[in-house]
């Protein structure tokens, strides 16, 4: 953001200075006006340009950033699958030690 409001005021302190300029110039009307004219097409062709470059900024670290939330869910997503798989493990081991455990219970009765 800071980035964006320093190239505004750049570009607004440029273009006033240029208006500035022309308007003091010993030229003819007809001339300046033409000047003036030329100095801001050739500055809306800037500010084009510097638009679409933060644009483009804008839009690189968007996809960026959702490159990274994608990744962090696929991440996720594969640790809660390998905890639910852990836990069914810990839960068939638990069901074998406790038939074990019946067996056990069984026979010492028997």
């Amino acid at each position: 953001m800071k980035n964006s409001k320093l190239l505004a005021g750049i570009l607004l302190g440029v273009a006033a200075g240029a208006v500035a300029g022309l308007l003091m110039a010993p030229e003819k009307g007809e001339d300046t006006r033409k000047k003036i004219r030329r100095k801001g097409e050739d500055l809306q062709g800037t500010i084009k340009d510097k638009f679409c470059e933060l644009v483009d900024s804008v839009v690189g670290r968007f996809e960026g950033i959702k490159e990274e939330a994608e990744d962090m869910m696929e991440q996720g997503a594969d640790k809660a699958r390998n905890l639910r798989a852990e836990a069914h493990n810990l839960l068939d081991k638990g069901k074998e030690k406790l038939d074990q455990g019946r067996k056990d219970a069984a026979n010492a009765i028997s």
